[in-house]
């Protein structure tokens, strides 16, 4: 959704928020499908879980923060 509609929000506040979001939802699937890579093995599930872990950790500062300049009305920097 945030590709769709990133473009309406060219040139406002809430254009730092959508490429954010964008960057943040890339980087999570590459990394989760790195993960999975490495889960396809007995010895890579060792890897894959504890970057899942951070992984997730990650994803969740990224949208806390996020959302907290959102309700502030202010862009990420």
């Amino acid at each position: 959704m945030a590709h769709v509609f990133r473009s309406d929000a060219q040139g406002t506040w809430l254009e730092s928020h959508y490429k954010w979001l964008i960057k943040t939802f890339w980087w999570s699937f590459a990394i989760g499908f790195v993960g999975w890579i490495f889960a396809v093995t007995i010895v890579g599930i060792v890897v894959a879980v504890p970057l899942w872990a951070i992984l997730f950790v990650w994803t969740a500062y990224r949208l806390i923060v996020g959302w907290i300049a959102l309700f502030r009305e202010k862009p990420i920097s």
